[in-house]
């Protein structure tokens, strides 16, 4: 593989850390790639499919721990009809690694959850 000695972290630039390491971009091209690869198969069957619109304010809603609820939040794709001709569903897309280390007691199925 082409990539640096280094990672911008300072760490050395391993496949595995490559993989997991949040300052060299690796997870956010992935994150990214899969987010646009989604996005396109979703237009080809379902209508107004729009990649990280923003969402509307919260106000008074309990929503769970760790949800972003800053004006201008976003998620990945929305799209229309997917479930029912009318009705809008919202997606979040997540990319893991189930052999990254905070990973290792999960399991893959158990990955998915958490």
């Amino acid at each position: 593989l082409n990539r640096p000695r280094l990672c911008v972290c300072g760490e050395p630039s391993t496949i595995n850390h490559c993989l997991t390491c949040k300052l060299g971009g690796y997870v956010s091209l992935r994150h990214d790639s899969l987010k646009g690869t989604i996005a396109k198969l979703l237009e080809q069957v379902c209508k107004d499919t729009v990649i990280e619109p923003s969402l509307i304010p919260i106000t008074t809603e309990q929503l769970q721990r760790g949800t972003d609820v800053s004006d201008g939040a976003r998620l990945d794709v929305c799209t229309r009809g997917f479930w029912t001709p009318l009705d809008r569903a919202f997606t979040d897309i997540r990319v893991l690694d189930p052999q990254a280390q905070s990973n290792a007691k999960t399991g893959l199925f158990g990955c998915e959850t958490e």
